[in-house]
Parts: C-alpha cells; structure tokens; sequence
C-alpha cells in the first residue's frame, strides 16, 4: 500500500496526464410544508436533477427517492435527537438484475439540465408517536445508480444534497395501516407461480429444521458459524438459536403470498410487523428453488425480518459481503437477513484448483455437501503430493524472483516512484480522489502489459474485472495507437468482465484463477474499486 506521501505525489502526477470527460451529475433536493397538522398530511417532494452534461438512464431503486415504495429513504430526526419509529417494508433489490431485465417503468430518464418531482407520503413508513411533536429535518437517501450506454450495466452515483428540508409536526403522529384479518394463501398468483411456491415453501421449511437443528447441537465455535457469524460467544449462539427457534417455528406453507408485485429487479418484501405476509416480485421467479440466493432462501431471509422471529436488517447483500460483515461486525452479523440465509442455505465458496485445496481449511471442506473427513483427507494428500513441498531453498526462490517483471505504468515520472513500475507476481493497490487518474492508469497498464520486456511490458494478456461500468474500448485504441500497437490486437488480449455485486466480483475471481491455469499468457489482472459492493 503506498505511504501519503507517496500516494499525493501519484495522484498528482497521474492526474496531470488525465483528459477531460464528461462526468455525470445528479443534485437531490427536498421541499414541502414548513407547518405539517396530523401525519397523513406530511409530504416530501424529491427533486431530482441532471446535473451532468450527458442523458442520464437513472434506476428507480425502491430504497430511493425516485421510487414511491414506502422504504426507509428518509433520515429523519427530531430537534431532541429523536427519531420516528420505521414502519415500513424492508425490501430486496438487485440494481443489475433490474438494469438488465426491468422494463420501461424501471428508469427515470433525464436528460442534462432535466428535473423529476417525486411525492412521498410519509405516513405510510413513519410513526412520529414516540419522538413527539417539534420540529423535524429531513434528508434522503443519496445513492443512485445510473445505466451504462455502452455496457448496460448500473453505475453508482451520489448526488449533491444542498439542503435538509425542516418542518414542524403536530396533530395525530401516526396512521394505523389496513390489516387483513381473513386472507388467502395467495393473492394475484398465476398456478404456475402457485406451484412454484409449494416447493419454495417445503424448501424453506427444510432450511428453518436444518438451521435449527445444526444451531442445537453445536454450542461452541464451528466453521459455519464464524463464517456467518463471527467469533463465537455465547451470547451470539444464544441469540441465533432464538432466531431459528423461531423461524423453525413457522409453517410456510401457511403463509400469504402476494405476486402482485412486478418490479423486475426486487425479490421480495415484507412489512416486519405483518406476520407470515410476503411479497414476492420479478426477481425471485428467476431464483431455483434451493442453493444460493434460492426461492427456499429468500423466504428464510424475509422471514427473519419479522418482529416475532428476529427482525433483521439489510445492513448488507451478497454473500462475499456477509462473510466479510461477520468478519468486522459480528454483532451487526447475526442481525443481518442475508446471513441468516445463508447460514441456512450452507453453500461453501469454490475451490478451483489445487493450490485452492491447499489453502481450504479441512473444517471449511468440510461444510461441502458429500465430504466426509475421509474424502477430505485423501483429497489433501492428493493436493500435496500433485504440489511437492511447500519448502523451497533460498537459491530456489532467487530463481523464482527471476521471473518476476516490472511492468511500467506508462509514465516515467511514476515509473520513477515506483523503482521502475508495478511488479508481477504481487498484489498493489492505487488509490486517491475522485478523477485522479487511476481509471487512466489501468487503461494504459492494460495496452502496456501487452508490450514486449524492453519496452516496459510482459508480452502477456490482461484480464480486467470492472465495478464501475468505466472500461471504455475506444481508450485502449487511442493508447495502443500511442504505443504503435494495433486496436483489435490490443482489445483482443484484454478478457473483460462486468461485476455487479460483491458475490460476483469473487465467482470472477475464481473464473480468473481457473483460465489462468489453463492460459499461462496471463501477466496482469485489473479490479477495480474491489470495496464498490460491500456496503
């Protein structure tokens, strides 16, 4: 990792060689009634803004301003420091799923300079009864997600917010929301979907009993807890058992299903105090019925989110991002839905070669369906003997440094910095502000790699994993045209893949490792912004 000194001077020098483009803009800004009497009448008007000086394919995320879904898009506080009482849904949305497969309806579409007024009626996600009458301000979820032109893939975007927006409530602080006493099992449910819905219950069911019964009889540190979990404490079973005690307690089948729902991009959603009700939407038809992010999973996953089993949250999605939440937050961990579905759904990560067997803990093969302490250890000598030792003399490792090269990043002054460039065979980071240079940088890396030796290259391929949707092929021509390499040649060394989540940015991870295995051309593998996902 580069010192602050370090990283200033790069970030200076890279910044100087950046060109000008268009940057995308948005400014979010709240208006509505200084005075407000009774609840039913508190009414925010977002405004958002195209800033920017391109057309703007903006994602009507139901967490956000641009959606009307009642969500908890506010941070609302009292004078006092109180805060109304969230009674809202809590609710699954996939931003690529729905960039990729949402209908019209789905975007918001501005063009530069443009304006949409969107009208929220508070009173259907707040109750202000217990942080009282006063003075209130209020601001709104600023994270957007705008469509790619050219790739068709969401980008992350925050918007400018000037301004709370600050009102005075009084009168009736909350509004009771219609309950329905006698229901069906469905409601708006085609009988494909009904039967669907049988097996994703079973499944569920199946889940809840498993989860349950492995949380019982392992009351110390296991691997699939500390996966999921963190570090064990007996507080932290005591409560998760509770969970599944409870989410083993439910009879899925019995629920009511709601398919009304049609947006493409969202799974489901359930209001946390309105038991056993869950709407379900485009995504989760998508989903099998059992396995990772399942049908069966998604149901356990919104089932943990009701009062009376455990009322989690959706602190974060994916299951790269839960084990890393497990990792930093244990106590956040074992309050997160995802979690508790994946510990039920108990899928273990990949292990593509066989230096990946040597670097799998023999508990974590064990939590792969089929493997029994036996197979696992045959499958660890295997692993050794295809391996030799792990020991190496150190004449041997002089000679490994050999064929370590020095890849230059395409300016001499950083070159300079660095002693001569990036090295193979390691892992650097390059980071800094916000149109610094860094995207420049792995273009240029990129076409440079391709180069031989005593140009500053490793006459070797790239491989190039993007979170941000900025790869842009026209780059590369103009930099292989400043290198005297051709455009399609340069291109056609590149292996580029768009990653739209934490979960995804690690399968492509371990895609790369399979085809560097196979392809010993490969010299230079590009991630950018690796913490994009994980919030």
């Amino acid at each position: 990792m580069f010192s602050a000194s370090l990283r200033s001077t790069l970030v200076a020098l890279v910044a100087s060689a950046v060109a000008v483009s268009a940057v995308p803009g948005l400014q979010l800004a709240l208006s509505g009634a200084d005075k407000v009497d009774g609840l039913n009448n508190l009414k925010i008007i977002a405004t958002v803004t195209n800033t920017g000086d391109e057309t703007l394919k903006v994602l009507n995320d139901p967490r956000g301003p641009l959606s009307q879904m009642p969500t908890e898009t506010f941070a609302i506080s009292h004078d006092s420091g109180a805060v109304p009482a969230f009674t809202g849904v809590r609710v699954k949305y996939v931003p690529s799923v729905a960039a990729k497969v949402g209908k019209e309806d789905a975007f918001t579409i501005l063009t530069p300079g443009e304006s949409i007024n969107v009208e929220h009626d508070l009173s259907a996600a707040y109750n202000f009864t217990a942080s009282g009458a006063g003075q209130y301000s209020f601001a709104a979820v600023n994270r957007f997600h705008f469509v790619d032109p050219e790739t068709g893939a969401p980008v992350e975007l925050y918007a400018d917010q000037p301004d709370a927006h600050v009102a005075s409530v009084s009168g009736p602080l909350s509004i009771a929301r219609r309950s329905v006493t006698k229901r069906e099992t469905y409601t708006g449910c085609s009988s494909s979907e009904e039967s669907s819905l049988v097996s994703a219950a079973s499944a569920a069911q199946n889940y809840a009993a498993g989860a349950y019964s492995y949380a019982s009889a392992h009351t110390s540190s296991t691997s699939r807890f500390t996966t999921w979990f963190g570090t064990y404490s007996a507080a932290h079973h005591s409560t998760i058992l509770t969970h599944y005690t409870n989410l083993n307690g439910n009879t899925y089948s019995s629920y009511h299903f709601d398919c009304t729902c049609t947006d493409s991009g969202t799974y489901a959603y359930v209001y946390p105090d309105d038991f056993a009700h869950v709407y379900l939407c485009g995504a989760f038809w998508q989903a099998p019925t059992t396995g990772t992010d399942s049908k069966g999973g998604t149901l356990i996953h919104e089932s943990s989110h009701f009062t009376q089993n455990a009322g989690t949250q959706d602190y974060v999605y994916g299951q790269s991002a839960a084990q890393s939440l497990a990792k930093s937050d244990p106590s956040e961990a074992i309050m997160n839905a995802d979690n508790h579905e994946y510990f039920a759904e108990n899928n273990a990560a990949a292990i593509n070669t066989v230096s990946g067997v040597n670097m799998t803990t023999r508990r974590q093969m064990l939590k792969i369906k089929g493997m029994s302490e036996a197979k696992v250890e045959k499958i660890k000598e295997a692993a050794h003997k295809m391996l030799g030792s792990s020991f190496a003399t150190g004449l041997e490792i002089q000679e490994k440094r050999k064929r370590v090269l020095t890849i230059s990043t395409g300016s001499k002054n950083v070159d300079t910095i660095l002693g001569g460039g990036i090295m193979s065979q390691s892992i650097t980071e390059v980071y800094g502000e916000f149109r610094t240079g860094k995207t420049q940088m792995a273009h240029t890396m990129s076409v440079v790699t391709q180069l031989p030796p005593d140009m500053g290259g490793a006459s070797g391929k790239v491989a190039y994993i993007d979170t941000e949707g900025t790869f842009r092929p026209d780059r590369i021509r103009s930099i292989a045209e400043r290198f005297g390499v051709n455009g399609d040649m340069a291109l056609e060394n590149i292996l580029y893949a768009r990653a739209f989540n934490s979960e995804h940015q690690m399968e492509l991870i371990n895609e790369c490792s399979m085809r560097f295995a196979e392809d010993k051309d490969f010299r230079l593998l590009v991630r950018t912004s690796v913490l994009r996902h994980l919030d």
